[in-house]
């Protein structure tokens, strides 16, 4: 099932990568992405939609992204059914 998960990140050099990592240690793939800019240039929302096999996958991924330093939120966008 693919889930949607919406963050909200500051806006630092080498973010991205660190994001992208995450999902990359689980042996997930981004299926899309999307950084919008905040008013204040700081803070950035980042949509992206990954395939996760079950809850527990989903609960980890969102764990491993709020240790991220830069990361301020992440919240569920809603579930895409293939």
């Amino acid at each position: 099932m693919d889930k949607t998960f919406i963050t909200r990140v500051y806006n630092r050099p080498g973010l991205l990568v660190r994001f992208a990592s995450v999902l990359t240690r689980l042996n997930l793939n981004i299926k899309s992405l999307m950084v919008t800019p905040d008013e204040d240039q700081k803070i950035s929302t980042i949509s992206f939609i990954f395939e996760s096999q079950d809850d527990k996958q989903t609960a980890t991924v969102r764990r491993n992204l709020l240790k991220q330093l830069d990361v301020l939120t992440v919240n569920d966008g809603f579930a895409i059914i293939n």
